[in-house]
């Protein structure tokens, strides 16, 4: 399967076909595809679409793309892990790009111990 991209639209969408080979010298369409601006993949095939697509908001800022667990201390190792206490985040969240949800918040105590 190869993917063969066609156009970015305005509102950052990318749609393309998608092709997949029928021998060792010929390919053929099999589907369309669209990536929305924030990753979301609305058209193209199921196993790219049931991925789970969870971002790292920090300060209300998209960082990147979350891998770890969907919990407040799975949040708070990787925060301790990447950030010192000079300058540690106020507010993290985990959000699903497909529905837009928060799926899981951190916020900073107020005299947190940063090691």
């Amino acid at each position: 399967m190869i993917e063969w991209s066609r156009r970015e639209h305005r509102d950052g969408a990318i749609t393309g076909a998608i092709h997949k080979f029928v021998d060792a010298t010929h390919i053929v369409k099999n589907q369309g595809i669209k990536i929305e601006r924030n990753g979301a993949i609305l058209r193209g095939p199921k196993v790219l679409r049931d991925v789970p697509c969870v971002i790292l908001k920090i300060n209300n800022m998209m960082v990147c793309l979350w891998e770890g667990e969907n919990t407040e201390e799975a949040i708070h190792t990787f925060l301790h892990e990447h950030y010192n206490c000079s300058n540690a985040p106020s507010k993290v969240e985990l959000v699903d790009i497909r529905t837009g949800s928060v799926v899981a918040t951190w916020n900073a105590a107020m005299f947190e111990v940063w090691g």
